[in-house]
């Protein structure tokens, strides 16, 4: 995992309030297995702990696409939940 992809996870914990273990963390290789992976950890939290603002699993993939295009730099239309972190969004 590249310094972009770490920096990534990081974002993405701090936004969703989330903690991804490294290991859980490496297996993460598209934008979808990041949605996926955040939800779960959402859902994992107590009901009074659950951010309103990422009720749904849309609302988790619209934000994880909106950081992916701030850190990538890649045009929104390239990110979809099948585009691999690294080969397609060219993160290292």
């Amino acid at each position: 995992m590249g310094l972009d992809t770490v920096e990534l996870i990081v974002e993405t914990e701090k936004i969703f309030g989330i903690n991804i273990p490294d290991l859980e963390a490496e297996e993460i290789d598209t934008v979808g297995d990041l949605q996926a992976c955040v939800w779960r950890h959402l859902q994992a939290k107590p009901l009074g702990l659950r951010n309103p603002d990422f009720a749904s699993q849309e609302r988790v993939y619209q934000r994880v696409v909106e950081v992916m295009h701030d850190r990538s730099g890649a045009p929104l239309e390239d990110i979809t939940s099948e585009a691999s972190i690294t080969n397609d969004l060219g993160m290292d």
